[in-house]
């Protein structure tokens, strides 16, 4: 296994999805929990605006922790005879790591509505951000070089 000879587009990659999978999440757990509608008022937008801020704030350093912890299995990943077993892979790695993830910003007693929305998006994100992190994965690893 050779690492790629390109690694300016992954370091773009993994710097644009550890920057937006917070904002991502945020703006999904708003529209499971209050629906789509509710983010079309100025209350919403404030409420959007704050849950980005909020969540760049606490847990900005707990994001790009484990987008570069996902980064070495995604690669390995990368690595595999078959490019669909790597992005089923890929898809349960960043679910897991959002799960994950997401034992970080539940604390016990909260309404379990909430709970499991905030699971939801955070599961949903990291499977997304991981299927993304792959992809550029698998492109820069040329069949050749694995």
């Amino acid at each position: 296994m050779k690492p790629p000879q390109n690694w300016l587009p992954i370091v773009i990659v993994h710097a644009t999805v550890a920057l937006l999978s917070p904002v991502f999440a945020c703006a999904l757990f708003l529209i499971l929990s209050f629906g789509l509608k509710s983010l079309m008022h100025t209350g919403g937008l404030l409420a959007l605006a704050f849950g980005f801020v909020f969540t760049y704030f606490f847990f900005g350093v707990a994001a790009v922790a484990t987008v570069l912890f996902g980064a070495p299995v995604l690669w390995g990943g990368a690595n595999m005879q078959s490019r669909l077993i790597s992005i089923v892979a890929a898809v349960v790695t960043g679910a897991g790591l959002g799960w994950t993830f997401c034992l970080i910003l539940v604390a016990p007693g909260q309404e379990p509505e909430l709970v499991s929305n905030a699971y939801l998006a955070c599961t949903l994100t990291g499977a997304l951000a991981a299927v993304i992190l792959e992809t550029v994965w698998l492109v820069q690893l040329k069949p050749g070089q694995t």
